[in-house]
């Protein structure tokens, strides 16, 4: 099977995108910003139709991916993430901000009955009337961590640019997209006074891809806990196994396997933040099953056990700022 063969059968075998996914991705092209959801309450597991694809759930522009391309400074993008959450949570209501190497986002609590369900992100800009300050948190980054002051400079410059005016003007372009959140919840009965926020964070490179490498993606992505070989996705998706290996291979270095183990330790950060279930119980909902397995990957992607990791080893002081 060719290339242009097995992107058609991908393209036929994806799913219509749900509405919610669909408004994120018309809100990012109109105005060519990131907008992301972080799920801060689990929310999405029971209501599947505001669960986003991975690339729609983290900071994926250029600049923000070179920042989270080393262990160390990915770090540091995650616990800017979770200090931005815990400002959110207290504040419940938007704000913008400019992070730690100088980019602007808006940032948007979903609130629903009282609750913060998650928070959008939206920006990601270059904001030109304060691009020195911008540049001077870079250097002083790159100072602190002793990094390549220009490389990050030259990276950074690629970032979107806009106006004061024009940056104050994104948040307008989101209300919609709570009004649509909230009737989703709404339909789906949920009980969301007893859903708690908690924070979370999330990666993936982001590039463009083939029709058939983003359905294969979108697959693990929904069935992560499922147990999944090679050959089930070539079936699924009518394509020779060894073809669909290398081409996913070719956009996701980590390959097929790689990109599902980081999805399902995404998704278990996200549990063991929330509280609700054990170590094991998490292993299983993830799709690891073997507890010593899951703790073992675990520790050698992060650092630490699950336990540790539960118990806030890597979250900063409450009064840590943008």
């Amino acid at each position: 099977m060719n290339e242009k063969s097995a992107q058609f059968s991908g393209k036929n075998q994806a799913s219509q995108p749900p509405l919610f996914e669909q408004i994120v991705e018309m809100i990012r092209k109109a105005t060519g910003c990131e907008l992301n959801f972080e799920d801060l309450t689990g929310v999405t597991y029971h209501c599947p139709e505001l669960n986003l694809p991975e690339r729609l759930k983290i900071h994926s522009c250029s600049a923000c991916m070179f920042a989270k391309s080393t262990k160390e400074t990915h770090l540091d993008c995650l616990q800017n993430k979770i200090a931005v959450n815990r400002i959110a949570l207290r504040r419940r209501r938007h704000f913008s901000g400019m992070c730690h190497l100088g980019l602007n986002e808006w940032v948007v609590p979903f609130i629903y009955n009282g609750n913060v369900l998650g928070i959008f992100y939206f920006g990601s800009v270059l904001v030109t009337e304060s691009i020195r300050e911008s540049r001077n948190r870079i250097k002083n980054y790159c100072k602190r961590r002793d990094l390549d002051y220009i490389h990050f400079r030259k990276a950074f410059a690629t970032a979107k640019k806009l106006t004061k005016v024009e940056f104050q003007k994104l948040q307008e372009n989101i209300d919609l997209l709570l009004e649509i959140a909230s009737m989703i919840v709404a339909q789906s009965g949920l009980p969301t006074e007893n859903y708690k926020a908690v924070e979370g964070a999330h990666r993936i490179p982001s590039k463009q891809i083939p029709n058939l490498v983003q359905a294969i993606a979108r697959y693990i992505d929904r069935n992560h806990s499922c147990s999944i070989t090679l050959n089930d996705l070539a079936k699924h998706f009518h394509c020779n196994p060894d073809y669909a290996s290398r081409c996913f291979s070719r956009h996701y270095p980590e390959g097929i396997f790689g990109y599902l183990r980081r999805i399902r330790l995404d998704h278990a950060v996200k549990l063991l933040r929330i509280g609700r279930h054990s170590v094991g119980e998490i292993s299983f909902l993830v799709g690891f099953g073997d507890q010593s397995y899951f703790t073992k990957i675990f520790r050698e992607t992060f650092g630490c056990s699950p336990g540790k990791f539960r118990n806030n080893s890597y979250l900063l002081p409450e009064d840590h700022t943008v």
